[in-house]
């Protein structure tokens, strides 16, 4: 009889035993739950910082092409070189007044192109 009260209180403990660590490991599986949401969530708002950086780099460079299409076009428009003074003379002016341009929006230009290049 007591080896049968031993199995019996034997059985009892593994059954207790199995449903604790049955608990424990529906608590681990919640846990584990909740932190991958909390991974997605980061991960869906490093995508979003992602797409926002690339969106303002898309318009800067649409900014930039706007641009030199207007510089181009300006280039386009001036006369050939020579002629009378005064034509040389405003030649000169609308270059130098390009040229100025040029140099303003060279650390932009620089500052894309690196970007663009990553």
């Amino acid at each position: 009889m007591q080896g049968l009260n031993r199995r019996f209180f034997g059985c009892v403990v593994e059954m207790t035993a199995y449903i604790n660590l049955k608990g424990v490991l529906a608590k681990v599986r919640k846990q584990q739950e909740h932190l991958q949401e909390i991974l997605t969530v980061g991960e869906e708002n490093e995508l979003e910082d992602v797409l926002k950086e690339a969106e303002q780099f898309t318009a800067e460079i649409q900014n930039l092409l706007q641009w030199l299409n207007e510089i181009d076009n300006a280039l386009s428009m001036s006369k050939s070189v020579g002629g009378s003074p005064e034509t040389a003379s405003g030649q000169l002016e609308l270059l130098i007044e390009i040229n100025q341009e040029l140099e303003k929006s060279l650390q932009l230009v620089e500052s894309c192109h690196e970007r663009g290049s990553r």
